[in-house]
Order: C-alpha cells, then sequence, then structure tokens
C-alpha cells in the first residue's frame, strides 16, 4: 500500500485505540480477510523525495516498490495521481503486477498523468457514484474496472454520544480544505449558540461573534482524539463546503466522524457524497453560500432537543452501516479479483 503522505506510525497507534481506522484505508482489517498488506514508507530515500515534485511523482515511494516488486501480488494505491511512473512502466509491458487505486473524487487537472495511472490500474474504487460515472466518462474507462465502495466510520474510535443527555447547544466545526466558512460565521452569529470552528488560520475573519470559539491548525498537527472532547459535547456538527469542492469527496471524514460519534449534522451539498443524510433522518443539507440555509437549518436543530436526539440515535445507526470493516472486507475481495 502506497500513500500521499506519511502513515507508517499510524497502525500502532490504531492498535493503542488512540487513532481512527481512517487514516489507514482498508489496510487496518485487511488480515481478517485474507490480505497482509504492508505501507510503504513515505520517506526512505531523502535526495529522491526533494526530485518528486515532478511529472513522475513521489520518485522515493515508486522505487522503494519496485525494488520489491517480487515480494508483492498487488500494489494498492490509497490515492490516484502517486503511481506515473509506475503506471507507465506498466502500460509499457514492463511490469505485470494487478494495482488497485482509491479515487476520493473525479479530477480536473492532471490529466494527461491520471489518465496513465487509470488505464495502468486493474480496478479503481470510488468512494461515491458521481466519482465512478464522471471518472468512468471523462476518461472513457471500461465500466467493468470500477467499483464503488462507501466511504467508512471507526465506530470503535469515536463513543456513541447519542444516549447522552445534552443541556446546552453547542455546534462544532473543523476542516481544511475546500471549505466556506463565512456563511456559517454570519448564520451562527445570528443564532447565538455557543461554537466551537478550527479551520486555517488564513481563513479567519478579523471579526466575528461572541458566540464562537475559533482555534487555527497550526503547524503542530492535531490528531483526531484531540475532537473527541468536542464531539462529547456537540449538539451538531457543521461541515461547511466551497462550491469548488463539487468535484471531491471533502468533508466526508467530518461527517463519518459525527455519524459514529451519534451526532446530528449539517453540511453544504455535496455529489460526491452518497450518504443522504435527510432521507436518513441524521441532519440536514443546505444550499452552497446560503446564510438563510445554515441559520434555518442549525436553529430546527439546536432548538428541537426531541429532534436532536432523533437524529444522533439515526447517525450512529448509519455509521454502523459504513463501519471500517465493512470497506475492508470490500477492498480485499477487490483485491482478490485481481491478484
Amino acid at each position: 500500500m502506497l500513500a500521499d503522505y506519511p502513515i507508517s506510525r499510524v497502525p500502532e497507534l490504531w492498535r493503542q485505540g488512540k487513532y481512527p481506522a481512517w487514516h489507514l484505508y482498508g489496510q487496518h482489517h485487511a488480515a481478517q480477510f485474507g490480505v497482509d498488506m504492508d505501507i510503504l514508507p513515505f520517506e526512505k530515500f531523502h535526495l529522491l523525495g526533494k526530485l518528486s515534485r515532478s511529472f513522475t511523482g513521489n520518485l522515493d515511494q515508486q522505487l522503494q516498490l519496485l525494488l520489491q516488486l517480487n515480494c508483492y501480488d498487488a500494489i494498492y494505491a490509497m490515492i490516484d495521481n502517486i503511481l506515473p511512473l509506475v503506471s507507465w512502466l506498466k502500460l509499457k509491458g514492463l511490469i505485470k503486477t494487478p494495482i488497485i487505486t482509491l479515487l476520493h473524487g473525479f479530477s480536473l487537472t492532471h490529466l494527461m498523468r491520471l489518465k496513465w495511472c487509470y488505464d495502468a490500474s486493474d480496478r479503481l474504487i470510488a468512494t461515491s457514484r458521481k466519482t465512478a460515472e464522471e471518472t468512468i466518462k471523462l476518461f472513457h474507462l471500461p465500466p467493468q474496472k470500477m467499483r464503488t465502495v462507501n466511504w467508512w466510520a471507526d465506530t470503535k474510535f469515536y463513543p456513541d454520544t447519542s444516549p447522552v443527555e445534552k443541556y446546552e447547544n453547542f455546534i462544532l466545526s473543523n476542516g481544511k480544505s475546500w471549505r466556506d466558512y463565512p456563511p456559517l460565521f454570519e448564520a451562527v452569529g445570528k443564532i447565538g449558540v455557543a461554537a466551537k470552528f478550527v479551520m486555517q488560520a488564513s481563513e479567519v475573519p478579523r471579526k466575528y461573534a461572541g458566540n464562537i470559539e475559533v482555534i487555527p491548525y497550526t503547524s503542530l498537527p492535531m490528531t483526531p482524539s484531540d475532537f473527541l472532547p468536542d464531539l462529547a459535547r456537540a449538539t451538531v456538527v457543521a461541515v461547511p463546503l466551497s462550491e469548488e469542492s463539487s468535484h471531491r469527496s471533502n468533508g466526508i471524514t467530518q461527517l463519518m466522524e459525527a455519524l459514529a460519534s451519534g451526532v446530528p449534522v449539517v453540511m453544504t451539498e455535496s455529489p460526491c457524497i452518497d450518504i443522504d443524510i435527510e432521507e436518513e433522518g441524521c441532519g440536514f443539507w443546505v444550499k452552497h453560500g446560503s446564510v438563510d440555509d445554515w441559520t434555518e437549518k442549525l436553529t430546527r436543530i439546536t432548538s428541537d432537543p426531541m429532534l436532536q436526539r432523533s437524529m444522533g440515535r439515526n447517525a450512529r445507526r448509519i455509521a454502523e452501516k459504513y463501519k471500517v470493516q465493512n470497506f475492508s472486507k470490500s477492498l480485499c475481495e477487490i483485491i482478490k479479483e485481481v491478484a
């Protein structure tokens, strides 16, 4: 397995209960389903790492892989666009090892490099139907190469808080990529409910309502366990997405954290997320950039304790349906199809 950031320490942290399984992209329970899966180090050859900001992708990881290729029956890339050199070699017939690639959205850039990766992959796993459909259409791929498996929730790491009586409303929102915080700031300021936003420092407005606490992400990374006390306190999780995120599954991690914790969700509409939180009775969608929509949906939950508890129970029920073991099982079945 190859990742686009360092995750080598995550398996041990996960076994210790200090980290959720979603950072392992299916590796966590693979052995349970008959697949031994190694994680290649993100950086082993420092000089090659410096040269990796090029058309060839991460040369460090790809060289590690090529040097050990005879040890493996298949290659699993947890995101597209990280194996361009290996993909090119496979397209030229120089390597035969099956490649399985996980897609988090459909891309609008790096099309030539992605075309290599997709053509060289024996299976593509999309985390939403929209991603699968658009990728097949955009890159003229055979549909039989594509599989769709939904994102996952770690119901063991995140305690179910839905049975807990929460006497004070508290809105939690955290996230870095493709976020649209201005409408949420305005809406939460109008409502007056206590809130905490954990966000990029560059996006924090100069002025905002006194009921909102803002924690900027810093150079010291926050871990998922840092958010557990706030999730236990939260009566609603808000996930504000920018329109530019419509081709990605951004926000899905925060959604699954909330569902696993048994907390209702209010979230910007996203075509690359297959779980319909309104149909499942665990939250509300809002229109892109609509302050009125945010205000209305957040008010409906924070002003109705019975709705809040009902949505919380439904959230945890949905999380059980999409628990991490199910993703690992599907991933291993797909690997066995081609290995």
